[in-house]
């Protein structure tokens, strides 16, 4: 009678890694988007200066190698994933802002507070600060100034409705440093607010009473 050998057992073993799914090769734009999203969280968590490419490129799972193919370099990637997409968010904003209808009733504080939350990443990653500007610039352009100077446009018109030819502050500074406040409320929300406080409705009632009370001067004094 034939023994049963080893030989047939063998015969038989499925090879290595048999009727296992085959990973799927990731494509260039699986790469890109990696890369996109690790370089955000990073920037948005360390800064440009504390960030180094290779922290990206393992936190993407790709080489260092294929990083700098993709974006050229750490500043080149700084652009393309914060400063570009957060001058477009400003862009749209501010054209869709000269385009609304006033009688829609939107509120602007509202929709700037709401615009700065969505993009809070790209916020903090911008405030942590980027490369050095380029070409002897001491300012990069992030895309605020058509929406500040629409603000600043819509108080003086306010003022002149009103009557007040001297409002007795800088106008170009209030609204800046006003937009700065609403920046600042977003970004440290947490912080101002520990244990959940800090309800979007109620700290734009507060900044847009605040504004309006620093900024336009004919508006209703705080009762004493």
């Amino acid at each position: 009678m034939p023994r049963m050998g080893r030989a047939n057992s063998k015969a038989t073993k499925p090879a290595s890694g048999e009727g296992q799914p085959r990973r799927r090769r990731r494509t260039r734009e699986d790469v890109e988007a990696n890369l996109r999203k690790a370089a955000l969280e990073l920037f948005a968590e360390r800064g440009f200066s504390a960030t180094t490419t290779r922290e990206i490129a393992a936190c993407a799972k790709v080489s260092e190698t294929l990083l700098f193919r993709y974006f050229g370099d750490k500043a080149q990637l700084f652009d393309a994933v914060v400063y570009a997409p957060f001058t477009k968010v400003m862009a749209d904003f501010a054209r869709e802002q000269e385009a609304a209808d006033d009688t829609q009733g939107a509120d602007p504080y509202l929709q700037i507070f709401d615009l700065l939350t969505d993009n809070r990443d790209l916020l903090r990653a911008l405030v942590f600060g980027g490369p050095p500007p380029q070409n002897g610039s001491e300012t990069t352009d992030l895309g605020f100034e058509p929406f500040l100077k629409s603000a600043i446009a819509s108080i003086k018109q306010e003022h002149a409705e009103a009557g007040i030819t001297d409002p007795g502050f800088d106008v170009d500074a209030g609204v800046r440093l006003a937009f700065g406040m609403m920046a600042s409320a977003v970004l440290m929300r947490e912080w101002l607010f520990p244990g959940g406080g800090g309800d979007r409705d109620h700290l734009v009632d507060v900044i847009e009473t605040l504004v309006g009370r620093a900024l336009i001067s004919g508006a209703p004094k705080p009762a004493r």
